[in-house]
């Protein structure tokens, strides 16, 4: 198929896809201009430089977005501290020297090249939690860079059209990106961009932008264009100038450059989810309304409207400060109380106050704020503390734990290949060759979910305390071993300080050994003992008389 038929095959199923999108599309302008305005424009992009918060009258629901991003960045991938780690499969690996010792440096390989500045994946993370939150569905881009470290980015959802295969698993996404003149030369070459481009760039508009369309999707589902003999890989790449119609570039992967998570998902939504910010957004806007209720009402209260008796004033009436109005005599002095009265309605701006800050609750509980913010007693002991922890994973457990396998999972093994295939690794040992690596969670909220197997230990452990001593036996029901390597790795404790089973096993035979060789060492000084006091109390028998000489040889 030629390149001109494929851009045209492309851009088909683009449009499609934008055009089966129109009910989330309105969904997701309302929340871009009451809750997070930071983003572009879903159906068309925005200017350099505008106020994108102009309907946005009660800033709440924007205020606790980032509150709840921030809060679960912080909890699930804090950068000061480890909270990822590559163990095998096979958990006695964990325990074996050589192995323990390569899966930690490369845990802190990974972590090292996604916190590298250049590679902004602690910008692209945040920004995804937090476009997850107010739109349900968010993912990071992979790109590759040769020689320097991949660039990590979040394109919103606006701009990103994705397709389920048959496991429900995103594996197929259209992006609408917008490249600069200037940006699309460096990437594809003056000579590939396109006529339109290319003419841009050499007047000198270099920061002109223009329209592409970037699509990722299973090498399989690209049979449209033909063989490709020089690309192998798995998932297909292209990109595609819209003006032009044009075929601009083409490349694979061995693995998926775009995870995509949702934070809640169902099945006739297709592969778009929903978050809080959709499911607050009745709340948002209805806050609006009452926000700008409030705003009429305490301008009444403040500026009354005025009475004015008819042909009592001169002139024009001027309510500006300082103003001096002229009445007739007779109105400053009658009855009346005056030409110019206020108009006092009765209206209680501190009612709608109230009503205000009861809807600002309820659009702060749909972001969990509740949980992600709540205050401790200082004089709270870890087990309560624990316990209060317990009380918020029960919420948003099922939630970060889609994120896990849906966004980070796949974010880190792909980091991880790409740096094996690179070179960047340690040799895997020998221990290690051919078993399956998993990815284990140990940041702060992980290990609060881990705590919980910990507590239910200590728990059980407090409550027959008493009768192992008068039982000892109700031990046998126990692996202690096992349950203190258990509850060392949910607390964190770093598996290559723990001694391989092997080696154990022989520090307790040699214990045993030497044991039984003290107390043998003992029964023979005690047997000696013994041997030298009865040959002291026959040889005193035998002073006394008792018994008789041994003759004499």
């Amino acid at each position: 198929m030629a390149e001109t038929d494929i851009a045209k095959e492309l851009l088909k199923r683009f449009d499609a896809r934008v055009s089966a999108r129109s009910n989330f599309d309105a969904r997701f302008e309302e929340v871009r201009r009451y809750i997070n305005s930071d983003v572009d424009g879903v159906t068309a992009p925005g200017t350099a430089g505008e106020d994108r918060r102009l309907e946005m009258i009660d800033s709440t629901a924007e205020t606790v977005s980032e509150m709840a991003a921030a809060a679960i960045y912080s909890t699930i991938a804090n950068p000061m501290t480890q909270w990822l780690a590559i163990r095998a499969a096979r958990s006695r690996l964990n325990r074996q020297h050589q192995a323990a010792r390569w899966l930690d440096s490369t845990s802190r390989a990974v972590m090292g090249r996604l916190a590298e500045p250049a590679a902004r994946f602690q910008v692209a993370l945040p920004r995804a939690i937090r476009l997850e939150l107010d739109f349900g569905t968010a993912g990071i881009f992979m790109g590759r860079r040769p020689g320097r470290p991949m660039l990590y980015q979040s394109p919103f959802i606006g701009h990103l059209y994705p397709a389920e295969n048959e496991d429900g698993t995103i594996d197929d996404v259209h992006r609408r990106a917008r490249l600069s003149a200037r940006q699309a030369v460096a990437k594809f070459g003056a000579d590939k961009v396109g006529r339109k481009v290319a003419e841009a760039h050499e007047k000198g508009d270099g920061e002109t932008r223009f329209d592409f369309l970037h699509a990722i999707m299973p090498r399989r589902e690209a049979l449209f264009t033909g063989k490709l003999p020089k690309d192998r890989s798995p998932v297909a790449e292209f990109w595609v100038a819209v003006d032009d119609r044009q075929l601009v570039g083409s490349s694979g992967y061995r693995r998926h450059p775009l995870p995509m998570a949702r934070w809640e998902h169902a099945n006739d939504d297709g592969p778009y989810g929903r978050g809080p910010g959709l499911k607050a957004l009745p709340d948002v806007k209805a806050l609006q309304r009452m926000r700008e209720d409030w705003f009429d009402a305490v301008e009444v209260s403040i500026y009354p409207p005025s009475q004015v008796a008819d042909d009592g004033v001169f002139g024009n009436l001027n309510m500006s400060a300082r103003a001096v109005n002229f009445v007739r005599q007779e109105f400053m002095f009658g009855r009346t109380g005056g030409a110019i009265r206020p108009i006092h309605t009765g209206a209680r701006p501190d009612i709608a106050l109230e009503m205000i800050q009861d809807q600002r609750e309820r659009v702060g509980m749909k972001y969990y704020n509740h949980l992600l913010s709540f205050s401790r007693d200082p004089r709270m002991t870890a087990t309560q503390a624990l316990i209060l922890d317990e009380e918020s994973l029960r919420v948003l457990g099922p939630y970060t734990g889609r994120m896990q396998v849906e966004l980070l999972g796949p974010v880190v093994e792909y980091t991880f290949y790409e740096m094996l295939d690179a070179g960047l690794l340690e040799p895997v040992p020998e221990a290690l060759d051919g078993e399956r690596l998993e990815i284990e969670y140990i940041s702060t909220l992980a290990k609060a979910q881990q705590l919980s197997e910990v507590t239910a230990l200590g728990r059980l452990w407090e409550l027959f305390a008493e009768m192992f001593k008068l039982k000892p036996e109700i031990l046998d029901n126990h692996d202690l071993d096992q349950a203190y390597q258990h509850a060392a790795a949910r607390l964190g404790y770093p598996v290559e300080l723990l001694r391989e089973e092997g080696l154990v096993g022989a520090i307790r035979q040699a214990r045993a050994e030497a044991e039984r060789e003290a107390m043998d060492a003992a029964a023979l000084e005690s047997g000696a003992r013994a041997a030298q006091s009865l040959g002291q109390a026959a040889g005193s028998a035998q002073d006394v008389g008792l018994l008789p000489e041994r003759a004499a040889a």
